[in-house]
């Protein structure tokens, strides 16, 4: 996982379920390293998504922490142990991606 990916989780672990965009302009006003392109934000939280460390309500376009994800922020689960819900990829664990 990459280190932008632990910020994201502990952000939503803080903030609660958050569109994209929404989610893009709070980090940036946290300041510091957090002001990611809107893009590679999104492609963050797709891989989370997959890797099941995250929920996406279509409804909202929301996302928000999973129980699985507490469980990677606390300690008490491995990146390297998750898999992506998506046969389709060249590797499905995702720190290699």
């Amino acid at each position: 996982m990459a280190q932008p990916d632990d910020r994201i989780l502990e952000f939503l672990e803080a903030s609660g379920a958050h569109r994209a965009r929404t989610l893009r302009t709070e980090l940036a006003e946290t300041g510091g390293d957090l002001n990611y392109p809107l893009d590679y934000l999104e492609q963050r939280l797709e891989l989370l998504w997959r890797a099941g460390l995250l929920e996406y309500d279509g409804f909202d376009a929301a996302y928000a922490l999973t129980e699985l994800g507490a469980d990677y922020l606390s300690g008490r689960l491995d990146a390297s142990d998750l898999t992506l819900t998506d046969p389709g990829t060249e590797s499905n664990t995702v720190d290699r991606v």
